[in-house]
């Protein structure tokens, strides 16, 4: 029988072409991450065209429309919100989004 010998570096992880592999995905998953982090997606465009149609829609709402969590919802809104495309005015209940593009 013939067993393949990996060599094992000083934190004993094997050493072999594997972890190129691991290497770039995580570099593609970075940049993929990166760019979805500094541009309106096309959910988040959604978010903002639904928000125009109707300020008071909620966070549940959207998640209902989008079939998406509510996580995912508030991230999109926070990201919308500190990029100065939406904001909210009034108090929690009787306020409204204004999208400012």
């Amino acid at each position: 029988m013939n067993f393949k010998r990996y060599k094992y570096d000083e934190y004993g992880s094997r050493n072999d072409s594997q972890k190129s592999v691991v290497k770039a995905n995580v570099d593609k998953n970075d940049s993929q991450n990166d760019s979805q982090k500094s541009k309106i997606t096309l959910r988040r465009e959604k978010i903002l065209n639904l928000l125009r149609y109707n300020s008071n829609t909620t966070a549940s709402d959207l998640s209902k429309i989008l079939e998406v969590s509510i996580s995912t919802v508030n991230r999109d809104i926070e990201w919308l919100r500190k990029n100065d495309v939406l904001e909210y005015i009034g108090s929690s209940k009787g306020g409204k989004w204004v999208v400012k593009l």
